[in-house]
């Protein structure tokens, strides 16, 4: 592992655990096995080593679930899957999707430098089409369908303080509400597109 590397995991696991508000630089190096300035050397700022971790996060987030709709599982499975799998790194990394937004606006090439593919994945598209075709789902779709699950997943981190307020949940409450969504949203989702096999 290089030196670069063992910051981002160290800082991840600081974050993680204290937030970007309560994490220092000093507990980064502590938990890295290295000296401040060469943390300083690597990332410039908190902020800036903050960035790169969600950075990280968003990348490696973004092909495994195009691997997952390409996938040759059954689309009411292949659903369920990319809906624990994008759920479940957000709720690794809970400031991903103000960060994805933040960037969109302030820099909109920043999503077409992390998705290499120009489409939704072929085998995803088609699975769609046929089920379409054989009424066992409503009609959609594909963008409908990953608009419908990047706002079923993406809204709880986005309006926490609105939602946390509204249902009076403490902080411990929310994390937990927030892990009940991942069956929460494969129940929306897929049981309102298989509406024929419910």
């Amino acid at each position: 592992m290089t030196t670069k590397e063992r910051i981002l995991q160290g800082a991840h696991d600081v974050f993680q655990r204290n937030g970007f508000s309560g994490a220092t630089m000093q507990a980064i190096a502590e938990k890295s096995g290295v000296n401040k300035a060469l943390l300083h050397y690597h990332f410039g700022t908190k902020s800036d080593l903050f960035h790169a971790i969600l950075q990280q996060s968003f990348s490696q987030l973004l092909p495994a679930v195009f691997m997952a709709l390409n996938s040759e599982m059954p689309l009411r499975n292949k659903l369920q899957n990319v809906v624990e799998l994008y759920l479940g790194t957000i709720i690794k990394n809970p400031e991903l999707p103000l960060f994805v937004i933040s960037e969109l606006q302030r820099n909109p090439s920043f999503i077409r430098k992390q998705i290499k593919l120009r489409a939704f994945p072929p085998r995803f598209v088609q699975q769609v089409k046929d089920a379409t075709t054989r009424g066992e789902i409503i009609r959609a779709e594909p963008a409908d369908i990953m608009a419908d699950l990047m706002g079923l997943c993406i809204l709880p981190f986005v309006a926490r303080p609105i939602l946390q307020h509204l249902s009076g949940k403490s902080n411990a409450q929310y994390k937990e509400f927030l892990q009940h969504r991942v069956q929460h949203v494969c129940d929306v989702l897929v049981g309102g597109l298989f509406h024929v096999q419910r």
